[in-house]
């Protein structure tokens, strides 16, 4: 089931959620500049393009080993940024944090 975090305005902004072997799509507030994902329970994968929700994780994709994170600048303006980046275990379970931020510059 997606995540919506679009509404999100203050930050930096933690999330907890449990991720699958299945993606999770999380969708991004707009003024969201940088996310972060990580699971000290699981590795995990990451995409941004050729993923949707409870689908399968495509070829295109980010590892993120256990115990690790993996940060990512989604761009700026509408044309240049991802409304939604994607998430899924390798295996099992794991509890996935993900933290946005709002850079600056």
């Amino acid at each position: 089931m997606a995540e919506d975090l679009r509404s999100i305005s203050v930050f930096p902004h933690f999330k907890n959620i449990t991720a699958v072997t299945t993606l999770t799509e999380i969708q991004l507030p707009t003024v969201s500049r940088m996310i972060t994902v990580g699971s000290d329970a699981a590795a995990l994968y990451v995409c941004t393009v050729g993923g949707s929700d409870g689908g399968a994780v495509p070829a295109d994709r980010a590892f993120v080993p256990q115990s690790q994170y993996f940060s990512v600048n989604t761009g700026t303006g509408d044309a240049n940024s991802h409304s939604s980046i994607y998430v899924a275990t390798q295996s099992g379970t794991g509890d996935t944090s993900i933290i946005l931020e709002q850079n600056d510059g």
